[in-house]
Order: C-alpha cells, then sequence, then structure tokens
C-alpha cells in the first residue's frame, strides 16, 4: 500500500506540486481579504462615531432672562450657546448637515427621531441649528440662499435680507413664514472669515418663538 502511494506521488510529482501552490496561494488570499475587511470596519465605525457624535459639552449654566433656571451650555473652537434642558442635541463633522443641532420635539409629535428632518414627517417641534461653511462671504450666501428660498415657497413667505446686530457682530439675516415650517436664518462671518449659518426653526406652535429667540441671544463667536 506505501509503494503504490509512493509510485502515485512520483508519477504526479508536478500535478502535486500545482495543486499544494493553489491552494497555499488561495490561504493567502482569504487571509488578506479578512484584514482588509477588519481594517475597513474600522475605519468606517471611525466615521461614523466622527460623522454624528451625541454630545457631551453641555455644562450648567443659570443665565438665559430666569436666574435661577438650570441651563446647559454648547460650547465648541468657534461658538457657544445656551439652551433650557429637555433638547436632543447632535455634532456633526459633515459639511452637509448641522455642525451642531438642538431640537425640542412637542406634544403633538409622534415620533419624537431626529431623523424624521430627512422623511418631512416633523409638525410639532422646534430647535436651533448651526452650521460651518467654511470661508465664505456672509452676504453673497445670504443672498443666494434667500433667492433659492423664493423660488421654493414664494417670494410672500420670505422676508427681505437684513443686516442686523447679532452675536456681538453684524449679521445678514432673512425669516420664512409657512416655508415648510418657520424660521430665521442668520450668516455672519467670524474673525478668520469663517461663515457660520445659525438657524432658528419651528413648527406647530408660534409660542415655540420665545424660546428660540431666548437661545439665540446667548449665541456667541469666539
Amino acid at each position: 500500500m506505501v509503494s503504490k502511494i509512493i509510485n502515485f506521488i512520483k508519477q504526479n510529482k508536478r500535478n502535486i506540486v500545482a495543486l499544494v501552490l493553489i491552494i497555499l496561494i488561495a490561504l493567502v488570499f482569504s487571509i488578506n481579504k479578512k484584514e482588509r475587511n477588519s481594517v475597513e470596519n474600522i475605519e468606517s465605525e471611525k466615521l461614523s462615531a466622527s460623522a454624528l457624535n451625541t454630545t457631551d459639552y453641555s455644562t450648567d449654566t443659570t443665565s438665559l432672562n430666569s436666574g435661577k433656571r438650570s441651563l446647559l451650555k454648547f460650547e465648541n473652537d468657534i461658538y457657544m450657546f445656551e439652551y433650557p434642558k429637555g433638547g436632543r442635541i447632535d455634532h456633526s463633522a459633515s459639511s452637509f448637515y448641522p455642525n451642531t443641532r438642538v431640537f425640542y420635539f412637542g406634544e403633538k409629535q409622534k415620533v419624537k427621531d431626529l431623523s424624521i428632518f430627512s422623511s418631512n414627517k416633523l409638525y410639532d417641534g422646534y430647535g436651533v441649528l448651526v452650521y460651518n461653511l467654511g470661508k465664505k462671504d456672509a452676504k453673497f450666501i445670504a443672498e443666494k440662499e434667500r433667492e433659492s428660498h423664493i423660488k421654493e415657497c414664494g417670494a410672500s413667505k420670505i422676508s427681505n435680507l437684513k443686516n442686523i446686530p447679532f452675536a456681538d457682530r453684524n449679521a445678514f439675516a432673512f425669516d420664512a413664514k409657512g416655508c415648510k415650517g418657520n424660521f430665521s436664518i442668520y450668516y455672519l462671518n467670524n474673525d478668520n472669515g469663517i461663515l457660520i449659518k445659525v438657524v432658528s426653526y419651528y413648527i406647530g406652535n408660534d409660542s415655540y418663538k420665545e424660546t428660540l429667540d431666548k437661545i439665540l441671544k446667548t449665541f456667541k463667536l469666539k
């Protein structure tokens, strides 16, 4: 039996060597693929974490027109603001979404999740959204975006562009009423030329605007 096996190996030596090489190459490719997938999964997790992080930057404060009322403060390297407890806040690294968003859902809002913004299912809520748009001219972007809102909702729902005091400096701003909700948008540059866009938005109850205005009064650029 052993001699038969030896003879078989001798007769098929080349085929056996080729088969072993194929098996070894397949094993190498399989190991490399697993390593690449592992690295890709790690990088994907890192990107997901940096793209949208529930912030833990808040600290207690007692300002905002209430003396004893406890508030929270959001702060990063460019801006800061205070807001009442109870809001959902998140922070995004993407330039296509609000870099910081604090939002409150009304009692009538059934689905109380920030994902509803992408599905237009919000009908009772309010909040402040802040965008870092990079080095751009505030007036130019304000005029361009105002024209875009006019095309979408009609000129009767969009106010004139104003140059007003905001966050201890001048900002360009306009308001909208009944344009998929109600909002005010402020555009201002910091000392380094970075354009910050601040959106005060609400839908459902006009009384929400009072809280939004109080939050906006605390907004500061660094």
